[in-house]
C-alpha cells in the first residue's frame, strides 16, 4: 500500500498496522440520536461515562446504524485484512467524555470501530512503545523529524459522522477539544467459525 512520496522516493509499508479513518461515514437521523442520548449511563471515571447496555447495536432502534457500521467493517475485512474468514460484532457501547478518554485498548477484539455521534472538535491518538527501529534495538535516537514510521504516537482529528477502524490491541486515547460533551459509539469484532485447515493440522472451530 503506497503511503508516502518524498522527492523521488516511493515509500511503501510492509507489515503495517492498519488504522482507517472514514470521513463522514454516515449521519444519524433524529430518532437514532434521541435513542442514544436517552441511554442510561454509568460513570467510568471522573470525566467518562459508558452505557449500561454493552450491546446497544442489538437494539432495533439502531438497526440501520448497525448495518452501516457492519458494511464498513466488512470492507476492512475484505480490503485490508484480505481474508474470507467470518467475523462477528461482539460488543457495542456508547461512551461520553468531557475532556480525555484515558489511554486504553480493546481486549478480546481483533478490530474495533468507533463512530463519532457528537464531536465538534476532537482527536483520536494512538500510542505505541516502540517504532520500527526501537522494537529491535532500544536506542535513544536523535530524531530530526517525525513521520508514521518513527513516531511513538499518531493523532487523527475527528468530528461528528467520522468512523475509525483499528486493531483492538492498539493503545489509544480520545481527546475532546470542545467545551461540549463528546459522544462516541464503539463496536468490537472477533473471528468466528472455523479457522485454519484440517490438512495442515491447524483447524480450530470457534
Amino acid at each position: 500500500m503506497l503511503v508516502s512520496k518524498m522527492s523521488n522516493f516511493l515509500i511503501n509499508q510492509i507489515f503495517g498496522t492498519p488504522i482507517v479513518k472514514i470521513e463522514n461515514a454516515f449521519q444519524l437521523n433524529s430518532d437514532e440520536k434521541k435513542f442514544i442520548q436517552n441511554l442510561e449511563m454509568d460513570r467510568a471515571d471522573v470525566c467518562l461515562f459508558i452505557s449500561k447496555n454493552l450491546n446497544v447495536l442489538q437494539s432495533k432502534e439502531l438497526d440501520r446504524v448497525k448495518k452501516e457500521i457492519n458494511k464498513h467493517a466488512s470492507d476492512f475485512i475484505e480490503k485490508i485484512i484480505c481474508v474470507s474468514n467470518m467475523f462477528k460484532m461482539t460488543n457495542s457501547w456508547v461512551a461520553q467524555s468531557e475532556r480525555v478518554h484515558k489511554t486504553h485498548d480493546h481486549k478480546n477484539a481483533i478490530f474495533s470501530c468507533v463512530y463519532y455521534v457528537d464531536a465538534e472538535n476532537a482527536e483520536l491518538e494512538f500510542i505505541r512503545h516502540h517504532n520500527f527501529v526501537t522494537q529491535s534495538y532500544f536506542f535513544d535516537l536523535n530524531y530530526n523529524g517525525k513521520n508514521e514510521f518513527n513516531a511513538f504516537n499518531l493523532r487523527f482529528p475527528v468530528t461528528t459522522g467520522d468512523l475509525m477502524i483499528f486493531p483492538g490491541d492498539m493503545l489509544h486515547m480520545g481527546v475532546n477539544l470542545s467545551d461540549k460533551k463528546k459522544t462516541v459509539l464503539g463496536a468490537n469484532y472477533f473471528i468466528m467459525g472455523e479457522v485454519g485447515k484440517e490438512e495442515t493440522i491447524t483447524s480450530l472451530k470457534i
